[in-house]
């Protein structure tokens, strides 16, 4: 998962975004299948990849990618957690 996960970060820092999608997807399938839907790095993942569609204009999967990740942050973590608080301005400012 790591080398996977340092290549899609890798590719966004150069400004190749639209390849690192495959990769963070990749690396988030890896992460719920190993490590569950609730775990913090799953929940990482979701929001890198969906920093990945932002910034391949794909906004509405991004959306979709956060709403999801703030559900979770909110369910585990609770509403005033760091975590939860930064995912969510994350979405809003996708709105």
């Amino acid at each position: 998962m790591r080398t996977a996960g340092s290549l899609a970060r890798a590719y966004w820092a150069v400004g190749a975004v639209d390849r690192a999608v495959p990769f963070g997807a990749q690396v988030l399938a890896r992460q719920r299948a190993v490590l569950g839907d609730d775990h913090p790095d799953t929940l990482t993942s979701i929001g890198n990849l969906a920093l990945y569609h932002a910034h391949t204009g794909d906004r509405a999967g991004a959306v979709r990618l956060l709403s999801e990740a703030l559900e979770a942050r909110r369910r585990v973590l609770g509403d005033e957690h760091p975590a939860t608080r930064a995912t969510a301005a994350n979405l809003e400012s996708l709105r």
